[in-house]
């Protein structure tokens, strides 16, 4: 199975334990070397079997240019999985990414992802990156962390400072980009999550709807 983008070790964690004792050999890839690091962690620290690799999804082979190893032109997988990633791409990016998972799914093989319903590009405001900067430092003191709150303070404004998304748009559009693809939508669910902090948040702890999907290669 395939984790399409992982921004830590949690995706990894979810499917290691909803597979349990089965045999699972998985494969993370992801542009930034962070969280194939920890991915590569969690995996030694379990000993579950974790290939990373440092990659482009929307590129055909998943790599980069330079750099190795890129997944075999051949290889296909069962599962593809991730959260939230879609919205990370413009609409023609989108349709590339969704190519690609098409060819790199078996037949009868599925996509089971999340992504949140939007029709405009996500900006932060500064009022949204303090928000978030406080929910960090009062995350950090209920967790007694040792970090300076300077730096926790650093490191949180700048990480939600450098985040936008481009809109997915309704459940019939995201409908529709997978279908365009070639995948047959089994399941698009729409649930609403009230986040941590309300509408005013960015990122994950802002109130939104989520469409829950599976999609499944003919």
């Amino acid at each position: 199975m395939l984790i399409a983008g992982s921004a830590d070790f949690g995706m990894l964690e979810i499917v290691h334990r909803a597979f349990g004792d089965h045999l699972l050999e998985p494969t993370v890839v992801d542009l930034c070397a962070t969280p194939l690091m920890l991915c590569a962690w969690y995996g030694a620290m379990t000993g579950l079997p974790v290939r990373t690799v440092r990659g482009d999804l929307s590129e055909p082979d998943m790599g980069r240019s330079g750099a190795l190893p890129a997944l075999p032109e051949d290889e296909e997988f069962d599962l593809i999985t991730t959260h939230s990633l879609l919205r990370y791409f413009d609409s023609a990016g989108r349709q590339r990414l969704l190519r690609n998972w098409y060819h790199r799914l078996r037949p009868g093989g599925a996509v089971v992802t999340v992504t949140r319903l939007s029709s405009s590009v996500s900006a932060v405001s500064e009022m949204q990156a303090n928000q978030f900067v406080q929910c960090v430092l009062d995350a950090a003191s209920a967790q007694r962390c040792e970090l300076p709150a300077r730096q926790l303070r650093d490191w949180a404004g700048r990480f939600v400072r450098a985040g936008h998304s481009h809109p997915t748009g309704s459940v019939e559009e995201v409908r529709a980009a997978f279908e365009g693809a070639g995948l047959n939508v089994q399941r698009l669910d729409v649930r609403t999550l009230e986040g941590a902090v309300g509408a005013s948040a960015p990122g994950t702890a802002q109130a939104a709807d989520y469409a829950e999907i599976v999609a499944v290669r003919p």
